[in-house]
């Protein structure tokens, strides 16, 4: 095979149709194995024609352009067999949505390089790859278009890092000429009819966010393979669905719960799923996607301790321990929060007082007793660094491992990232903050959330429940955003299920979302499920984001996983699923410094305006996220004193405010926290610089090292709501936040300083 070529009306099927973006597809599995071994043996398709001769293959439609195309010589370029396997698609989408740009007389993106004064075209087919000596496709643009009558053909010819690759055009010449000799059944169209072609292809929904209105028999036809396989199999032991934000792993739990339970029920066999949530809000958003997943799912919602021989319960993990706490039967009242995420708050918030108080009673005796490297410690350290840190130190090292024991807290093995407590001096300052903490929580008459799991753990952990499992327990459990439950919540799973199916855990994780303790991993996990190793299954697709902010987060998590070595980057190994008609949409990242918090403020405010203008877009699709509780604040102030319209989020994927901003066409405003589990088309980051993000402290304290953790981690998790824009502001006098280092390296983000 000397050549494969593809008419101009054939490139728009295959950059618009969203089954040709990525290998997981049916489609895109054709194209892929057309291209790489020349196989048309399993060719299927009603709108493209794959045309062999002996010296290659023409892929055409039915209004066939033969005055445009892209041409592989597959003589000279060796693309396919280099590139790695799960980068060919890839690859293959740059190389041909840079075809329709050109021909369009469209403006390139960064990986797509028109060298001046010359016929040659560099494009990049991995990310953040320009400008540094990597693999490059060579494609030439018309060099023999005096040979073609006007005619406008590129060729893809060269593979590597070698720009001095020579041109041949005896392979495209042959490929032009065959051509023209062959026919299609229909009459071919003319530009009338390559616009209606194209108005056909874009009736395909391209963005299908996890609440669309779909039924559980629409949704199957929009899934990848491997998310097919995944939610129509049995449930027969422990497994695990991994993948990136924005690759689709909540929806195909829900669809894997609605599969099975249809099929039980079609057998009439008992079947019980409790499927559980981190939060409240994160819980009604779920119950909603059930509802219009499923029109029979309230029918079989299991509600308080009614269910029927089918039943599925949607619940937080702090719900239904609550529920299973004994005879220690306390009232809703009693919690630190109803929910469990704005109860972790609250839980911070007391340990500071409790920290500050300790802190000031024994401050003169700790330069004396504790450790050199724990009064560095406390005197160098963020203080919102050291309440997170406390926090965490009480819930899973004090309350949890030790039991509020003291001795055994103190023969406990340390974290690798976590407080420097050297010798006993130091332990004994942390019990006492512990104490100070659990004696505010009595004068209150409150419990917190590990309070209430340990509690239940404790009352699960007994012969009683192991006899009432086999009634009261589930066949399966699932459990959504896995990488939000600390070690304490992580342990429970294992008590929830019949003793039958005690190993039938289902859990969707981003381990690079773990913000909340030290590092979870797989290890971790399946240790406190009580399973042994569980079936893996990874979502490699993108379907939420454009390329240019999946390249931006997966240089952030690279810079992170350079950096730590329990760090786990999802995006190793992914493809885009955006279509062209997606891509047109986006926009390539902006950081905007500005000379004082105010100005950017003011910015702001002006750069919203020009952007909703600009992309026509509603208020209510622009979500705005503030790294600081203080410019959250001075911004309602300023958008209050203004009449600029607002919704705040209160919690974690607080969808209903997302939906009351929607109603009223209101700007979203969150602080950084707040924003995982939604989605928007544009997102804006205030305060992202040096200090800030991650906040300044000492170098290479461990201390440092979590926090600068955590904040790759909220990062990406910020950068991956949006669907097509993200703009950093930052303040100039401190400088550009370290995180972004490898961004500008390889010009994944334009930075602009504002004077």
């Amino acid at each position: 095979m000397k050549y494969i070529l593809f008419t101009y009306d054939a490139l728009v099927e295959l950059t618009s149709g969203r089954f040709y973006q990525v290998s997981e597809f049916d489609s895109g599995k054709m194209l892929l194995d057309l291209m790489v071994s020349g196989n048309i043996s399993g060719w299927s398709n009603d709108r493209l024609l794959a045309n062999v001769n002996e010296k290659g293959i023409i892929v055409c439609t039915e209004v066939i352009d033969r005055r445009r195309g892209l041409i592989f010589d597959m003589d000279l370029f060796n693309g396919f067999e280099q590139c790695p396997v799960d980068k060919r698609m890839m690859m293959l989408q740059r190389i041909l949505k840079y075809a329709i740009k050109y021909f369009d007389k469209q403006q390139t993106s960064k990986c797509e390089l028109e060298i001046q004064n010359s016929n040659l075209t560099i494009v990049f087919p991995y990310p953040f790859a320009a400008n540094k000596k990597v693999d490059k496709v060579f494609v030439d643009r018309n060099s023999f278009k005096q040979d073609r009558k006007g005619k406008d053909f590129l060729t893809v010819y060269g593979f590597g890092t070698d720009e001095g690759k020579k041109f041949s055009a005896t392979n495209a010449r042959k490929a032009v000429e065959d051509l023209e000799k062959i026919t299609v059944e229909k009459n071919e169209g003319n530009k009338d009819n390559v616009n209606s072609f194209l108005k056909i292809t874009e009736l395909e929904p391209f963005d299908l966010p996890i609440d669309s209105h779909i039924d559980f028999d629409h949704w199957l036809i929009y899934l990848t393979n491997p998310q097919k396989s995944f939610i129509t199999k049995e449930i027969v032991g422990p497994e695990r669905l991994e993948g990136a934000a924005g690759t689709g792993k909540t929806i195909s739990m829900i669809l894997r719960c609605v599969f099975i339970l249809k099929q039980k029920i079609a057998l009439n066999q008992p079947f019980h799923i409790i499927f559980i949530t981190h939060s409240l809000a994160t819980k009604e958003r779920i119950i909603e996607v059930f509802k219009h997943v499923w029109k029979d799912f309230e029918y079989y919602q299991e509600i308080e301790d009614n269910r029927d021989s089918n039943s599925i319960c949607v619940t937080t993990l702090q719900e239904w321990c609550g529920d299973h706490i004994g005879a220690f039967t306390i009232r809703s009242e009693q919690f630190l929060d109803k929910d469990a995420a704005d109860s972790k708050f609250w839980q911070r918030m007391y340990v500071a007082q409790a920290f500050d108080k300790v802190y000031s009673e024994t401050q003169a005796s700790l330069r004396i007793l504790c450790s050199p490297e724990f009064n560095k410690f406390l005197s160098e350290t963020n203080k919102e660094v050291i309440y997170e840190l406390f926090q965490q130190e009480i819930a899973v090292l004090i309350k949890g491992r030790a039991g509020q024991n003291l001795v055994k807290y103190k023969a406990l093995n340390r974290p690798t990232y976590a407080i420097p407590l050297k010798n006993d001096a130091d332990k004994d300052f942390a019990f006492a903050v512990y104490k100070e903490y659990r004696q505010s929580l009595i004068i209150k008459n409150r419990y917190d959330n590990d309070d209430i799991v340990l509690s239940a753990l404790k009352n699960l952990d007994t012969p009683i429940w192991d006899r009432l499992r086999s009634t009261d327990g589930y066949d399966c459990c699932f459990i959504d955003e896995t990488h939000l439950f600390n070690i304490n919540e992580l342990t429970i799973f294992q008590y929830l299920n019949k003793e039958s199916t005690a190993n039938h855990i289902v859990y969707a994780i981003d381990k690079s979302q773990a913000v909340g303790d030290w590092g979870i991993d797989e290890n971790l996990i399946t240790s406190a499920f009580g399973i042994g190793s569980e079936v893996e299954n990874s979502y490699n697709v993108m379907f939420r984001n454009s390329p240019e902010i999946v390249d931006l987060a997966f240089c952030i998590l690279s810079h992170g996983a350079s950096l730590f070595t329990n760090f786990d980057n999802p995006l190793d190994h992914f493809e885009y699923g955006f279509t062209n008609e997606q891509e047109k949409k986006c926009s390539f990242p902006q950081y905007y410094l500005y000379n004082s918090d105010e100005l950017m403020l003011n910015g702001l405010f002006s750069l919203l305006n020009e952007h909703c203008r600009e992309h026509s877009i509603k208020k209510s699709s622009v979500l705005i996220a503030f790294t600081t509780e203080n410019l959250l604040h001075d911004a309602k102030k300023i958008s209050n004193e203004r009449h600029i319209p607002f919704e705040c989020l209160t919690s974690r994927c607080d969808i209903n405010t997302v939906n009351k901003a929607a109603l009223n066409n209101k700007y979203v405003y969150a602080g950084i926290d707040y924003v995982g589990g939604l989605e928007f088309e544009s997102v804006f980051i205030v305060g992202v610089d040096k200090g800030r993000v991650p906040p300044e402290g000492e170098e290479n304290l461990e201390s440092n090292h979590i926090l600068s953790y955590a904040w790759h981690n909220r990062m990406y998790v910020a950068i991956t709501r949006a669907k097509y824009s993200v703009t950093l502001l930052g303040n100039n006098v401190t400088g550009e936040s370290p995180l972004l280092d490898l961004a500008k390296i390889y010009e994944l983000i334009n930075v602009t300083v504002i004077e």
